[in-house]
């Protein structure tokens, strides 16, 4: 409950989309230090919400919104293992997925 909250979308089906017609792709998943992403079609303004596995805002990206191509963030290297979600806003709707972080120790 505290996640539909935070998040808006309920943190046990793996992705939640607005527009069914795309689903955020988060990948590799687990991730190490990258996590990668693509936009759906050309994009004014989108917004990417990154999220712990508590609710709790970490950071906000503002990707160029170009289409097609995948995106990068570079994670801050504080993050703990575990789950995360990725919530992007866009002109065509709200996609969320969980992804897990899963730093392997040198």
């Amino acid at each position: 409950v505290i996640l539909k909250t935070y998040l808006n979308f309920d943190a046990g089906v793996p992705g939640h989309n607005t527009n069914p017609g795309y689903s955020l792709q988060v990948f590799p998943n687990p991730v190490g230090d990258v996590v990668n992403y693509n936009l759906p079609t050309r994009q004014k303004d989108p917004v990417v919400e990154l999220y712990d596995g508590s609710g709790r805002l970490l950071e906000v990206f503002h990707p160029d919104g170009t289409a097609g191509q995948d995106q990068q963030i570079r994670l801050d290297p504080s993050f703990y293992n575990g789950i995360y979600f990725l919530k992007l806003t866009t002109n065509d709707g709200i996609f969320t997925a969980k992804f897990i972080v899963n730093k392997v120790n040198p």
